[in-house]
């Protein structure tokens, strides 16, 4: 799997203790599987990528490459090193709030 940004990183473990908190094991299998599906999407270059979340035209500035899986919208940054996962955001998030 593609490795996670810290900034990545937190935001998936709000998530992840969100969810359990709520005592939502079936939406942290649903958000794991969104996040293998579209690093392995990213990796293999398929489906479709996005300049900016749909709602968020704004945000194609910033660089990112974005996947749309399940609920959730997820940022790829290409670096040095290859690339990482920038962000990880439910779709109902305020995502320029959040960047």
């Amino acid at each position: 799997m593609i490795p996670l940004s810290a900034a990545a990183e937190a935001a998936l473990d709000d998530l992840l203790r969100h969810y359990e908190m709520l005592g939502r094991d079936r939406a942290i299998d649903r958000l794991a599987a969104s996040l293998e599906t579209a690093c392995t999407r990213y990796e293999h270059g398929e489906g479709r990528f996005f300049d900016a979340p749909r709602p968020y035209p704004a945000l194609s500035g910033l660089g990112f490459r974005w996947a749309k899986e399940a609920s959730y919208w997820i940022a790829f940054a290409e670096t040095g090193t290859g690339p990482v996962v920038a962000g990880i955001f439910h779709e109902a998030a305020d995502i320029p709030g959040r960047i």
